[in-house]
């Protein structure tokens, strides 16, 4: 049976499909840098800002907070 972080009453009735539930991860390694990945964020980065000028989403109802 999947755990679950206890919420508030006033989150849960702000947001009421809520459910925060707790994953343990094994085996995992974590490394400070890989290469691979480096290179497909700077991918993504450069067709992210060859895609979108930060002046139009300025205005761009889905952009704006």
């Amino acid at each position: 049976m999947p755990d679950y972080l206890p919420l508030s009453p006033s989150l849960k009735n702000k947001f009421p499909g809520l459910a925060a539930q707790i994953i343990h991860f094994k085996d995992v390694s974590i490394k400070r840098e890989v290469e691979a990945l480096e290179d497909y964020k700077e991918e993504i980065y450069v067709e992210t800002r060859g895609r979108w000028e930060i002046e139009k989403l300025r205005d761009d109802p889905d952009f704006r907070a």
